[in-house]
């Protein structure tokens, strides 16, 4: 399952999209994260990664 959301800091101008992908195992029946990055809309444009387990 892919989710795709926005987000917006406390200053103005800092705005960014965060993707996740999560899988389901089915041994446990638990959903494991993927990956997690948030694109950030500034210039020049910035992808952080925060977990990547591709």
């Amino acid at each position: 399952m892919r989710l795709k959301f926005y987000i917006e800091g406390t200053e103005s101008g800092k705005q960014g999209t965060v993707h996740v992908e999560v899988k389901e195992n089915l041994e446990t029946g638990r959903f494991e994260v993927r990956y997690i990055f948030v694109d950030v809309e500034t210039y020049p444009r910035r992808t952080i990664v925060i977990e990547d387990n591709r």
